[in-house]
């Protein structure tokens, strides 16, 4: 018994205790290691078992989620009809197409521009000509080619 005793009161070396707190340190790393592979198989499977049966406050409002997807698709169908679309990044707003179906008061718009534009252009010529063909006063074509544009402008 006295060889047991002196064994257990066995003071270790620094080098033994290096080995021991190695062997320590392997064991615990590999246990961290198999639980965190375990844990992360465990997680996939959960997620896995949600995403087949998901709890019926969750399906419920999935089923919300998928009607309101199908109304605001529809209402995209019907905004883009009429030359409409809302923006869909960050803070959703109503814009108006830039291509195909456009709103009417912005094809009235264009229409008035470009007939407006042609009138001017028209201008050039008519002036030119009543200058030189009429011998007119230079002052009165100026008086009379600012009442056309303002007419044109103020419309």
């Amino acid at each position: 018994m006295k060889n047991t005793t002196q064994e257990k009161s066995k003071v270790l070396s620094l080098a033994e205790k290096r080995k021991l707190e190695s062997l320590i340190l392997q064991d615990i790393e590999e246990a961290e290691r198999a639980f965190n592979r375990d844990a992360s198989n465990q997680r996939a499977e959960l997620i896995k078992r949600l995403e087949a049966k998901p709890p019926a406050d969750v399906s419920e409002q999935f089923t919300n989620y998928q009607k309101s997807q199908k109304t605001a698709s529809l209402a995209e169908e019907k905004m883009a009809e009429l030359g409409w679309k809302p923006t869909g990044y960050g803070d959703t707003k109503l814009v108006i197409q830039t291509y195909g179906i456009i709103p009417k008061e912005l094809v009235e718009f264009d229409e008035k521009v470009t007939n407006n534009q042609a009138t001017l252009a028209s201008y050039k010529r008519s002036f030119a000509i009543k200058l030189f063909a009429n011998g007119v006063e230079a002052s009165n074509l100026f008086t009379e080619l600012a009442k056309e544009i303002s007419k044109l402008v103020s419309k």
